[in-house]
């Protein structure tokens, strides 16, 4: 009876973070796998997050797009609009692609980054995607990044 009075007072709510699965693109060499994700919805404050793990050999890539927090963007927005930096180790990149603030950072030694793309959220709640890479250059690694809709992924965040 406990059970059935929590399940009248928290109504089920369809997983919104399942909204995003179109964006995640099937990556030529990877297998993906299934998109999972989370929402979460906590005093006010709305987060929907959604991810897809990719193999190939022994690598690993990871899409993500999250929304619904404000912060991620102004911290893209807050930064330097272009920079780079680049020593035997590292590079780090940040530039404007398409109207968008990215931000790309490699480790040489790994084959191993990171692409975030500050996304513009037309509706106030911001957002930003990020591709994680590993057994890529920085340069592959940018170029697998933007087979993702950056556009297309705005549009529905």
């Amino acid at each position: 009876m406990y059970l059935k009075k929590l399940s009248t007072l928290n109504p089920v709510f369809a997983a919104q973070y399942e909204s995003f699965s179109p964006y995640f693109v099937d990556l030529d060499g990877w297998h993906g796998q299934p998109v999972e994700g989370m929402d979460l919805n906590m005093g006010g404050t709305q987060m929907i997050q959604s991810i897809r793990r990719y193999t190939r050999n022994e690598f690993e890539a990871d899409a993500m797009i999250m929304v619904g927090n404000s912060m991620m963007t102004q911290a893209l927005a807050q930064g330097m609009q272009s920079m780079q930096m680049e020593n035997a180790e590292v590079k780090v990149k940040v530039t404007n692609i398409d109207g968008y603030q990215v931000s790309v950072h490699h480790s040489k030694a790994d084959r191993e980054g990171v692409v975030m793309v500050g996304l513009s959220s037309q509706n106030q709640q911001g957002g930003i995607f990020v591709f994680h890479y590993q057994g890529m250059h920085a340069k592959e690694g940018l170029k697998t990044a933007k087979k993702f809709d950056w556009k297309m992924i705005d549009k529905e965040a």
